[in-house]
């Protein structure tokens, strides 16, 4: 992709606030970003979601241009790098979700090709317990070369995090916010740990800040990211992460559900389809199924 067209593409995102989906759409119908950008307000009215305010943004986009591009050099000078889903080292896993997100920024190392990566999502209000037994599957699927993917929320995706970075593994945490905006903040230090040898990644220019909106939306790049998806402690408030399980399967992915005897495996993940795990010898089952 052109230096030209990624600055355009970032240019719609964060100046027209074009998602994925009126992306997407647009694409479609005008098969590339000029013919977006040169077409007229009435034409661009014509479609769902994009206002005349919003029209006129778009047809006069590549005044913004040269800011994206200081933008974009202040964001190398901080290690800061983007993709976009034109690039050809952008994840295939990822192409392949309902809303592929068109741009990424990401700190570290990311992407590595010929990867084996596995989500871990859980409740943000973990028991000790539950902590202790994502860590610990998380830390023996690191152990066979397994990327951990998590979101760096409190609880189960925070010990999947630890657990990988104990077995000098890699793991990349997706975030609902940008860079400048570590969430929750308490993981500041966590973020930069995974930075050693995994990734931050986020599909948010690096002011953002983070909103429920953004954390529940992550889930479709961690679910997207990952060959199979391990599910740990439950509560009955982890919305996020039964959308994760719910996106998991929608795409067709294995669904995993770990626990052991004295913090069994809820029931509903299992009548939901998930294969329930609660014993760490049995993580090698996980790895072997996403390969």
């Amino acid at each position: 992709m052109s230096e030209y067209n990624k600055e355009l593409l970032i240019a719609l995102r964060e100046k027209a606030k074009l998602g994925s989906k009126t992306l997407q759409m647009l694409l479609s119908h005008f098969q590339s970003l000029e013919n977006i950008v040169s077409a007229d307000i009435e034409e661009l009215t014509e479609f769902p979601r994009i206002s005349e305010k919003k029209a006129a943004v778009i047809h006069e986009i590549e005044r913004h241009l040269d800011g994206i591009k200081q933008d974009l050099e202040l964001y190398r000078r901080e290690g800061i790098e983007t993709l976009t889903i034109f690039d050809d080292n952008y994840p295939e896993l990822l192409r392949q979700i309902n809303s592929p997100p068109f741009v990424l920024y990401w700190k570290g190392n990311f992407p590595v090709e010929d990867e084996q990566t596995i989500a871990v999502v859980g409740t943000t209000q973990a028991s000790a317990e539950g902590i202790e037994i994502a860590v610990d599957f998380s830390n023996a699927l690191a152990e066979k070369g397994a990327v951990i993917v998590s979101g760096l929320a409190r609880g189960i995706d925070t010990a999947s995090h630890i657990g990988a970075i104990k077995a000098e593994g890699r793991t990349y945490a997706v975030l609902g916010c940008g860079f400048n905006h570590i969430y929750p903040p308490e993981n500041k230090k966590l973020s930069e740990e995974i930075l050693e040898k995994g990734a931050l990644i986020s599909e948010y220019s690096p002011d953002t800040r983070v909103t429920t909106g953004r954390l529940i939306s992550r889930n479709r790049i961690i679910v997207g990211l990952a060959q199979s998806v391990v599910v740990g402690e439950l509560d009955k408030k982890s919305r996020g992460t039964i959308n994760a399980a719910e996106r998991a399967r929608e795409l067709g992915k294995l669904l995993f559900a770990i626990g052991r005897k004295d913090l069994p495996v809820d029931q509903g993940l299992i009548d939901y389809g998930a294969i329930p795990l609660e014993d760490i010898s049995k993580a090698e089952l996980i790895s072997d199924h996403s390969l």
